[in-house]
């Protein structure tokens, strides 16, 4: 589960940091940056709602699986599409969009995976390991994604995230869960409703995802990537 989780935050940091400057260094300005790195953020309001429901009725296990094989296949898109000629911003932008729908379908099975696998007793343990993972996935995903830039350009950067999301998938077969599926088959639409009004009479949990997506959203509004942008003024 922490290769899993680790390997998949650091897929979506390596994309973020190598579309970036691949934007800047093509001579594109900081609002196209910015939107091609915040139109990941947007699906994440209504997606993960609907993502809920499939992991009880599904299980995030096969989820994850899921996401972390059409993100394998949507790097290699974003590879082929940089080296081509006719490659443009705005390719790069909707690609992102789909990336950041396809991510926030996911991302809630990452954090649903701790009770799944660790028993009770086990719990805060696991959870701690899992954040110190998420640490290390943003730590190490840029740093990565640098160095395959370095290397060569951001194609090669986009072959070696469809590795790395190839790679947690595979990790993320061999999880082993332990809690039963939900078996309720009412409509997604109703049990999206339920888990609203669950939300709305629990004020401790309402306030608590209100500052986790104030968190999503003011990291988009602030980060500016005055790192990738020295570089690129530089290097033209």
């Amino acid at each position: 589960m922490i290769v899993s989780n680790t390997l998949g935050l650091g897929g979506e940091q390596m994309r973020l940091a190598a579309q970036s400057w691949w934007i800047l260094d093509e001579g594109g300005s900081k609002t196209e940056m910015g939107l091609a790195a915040g139109l990941r953020f947007i699906p994440i309001v209504i997606i993960t709602l609907y993502a809920g429901v499939m992991i009880d009725r599904i299980g995030g296990k096969r989820v994850l699986i899921l996401e972390r094989s059409f993100l394998v296949i949507l790097s290699l898109v974003t590879a082929f599409v940089l080296f081509s000629d006719q490659v443009q911003i705005w390719h790069i932008v909707v690609l992102t969009a789909i990336a950041g729908t396809t991510i926030a379908m996911g991302y809630p099975s990452t954090q649903s995976l701790v009770p799944q696998v660790a028993p009770k007793e086990l719990f805060q343990s696991a959870n701690s390991m899992n954040q110190l993972g998420n640490a290390l996935g943003r730590t190490l995903g840029p740093l990565l994604a640098g160095i395959l830039i370095a290397i060569k350009d951001a194609a090669v950067a986009f072959i070696g995230l469809a590795v790395v999301y190839a790679v947690s998938a595979l990790a993320t077969f061999g999880i082993g869960t332990k809690t039963p599926l939900c078996s309720e088959s009412g409509s997604a639409i109703g049990q999206i409703a339920d888990g609203l009004r669950y939300i709305r009479r629990n004020p401790i949990l309402m306030w608590v995802i209100l500052m986790a997506y104030s968190v999503v959203f003011l990291s988009f509004f602030f980060s500016d990537h005055p790192g990738l942008r020295s570089r690129c003024t530089q290097h033209q």
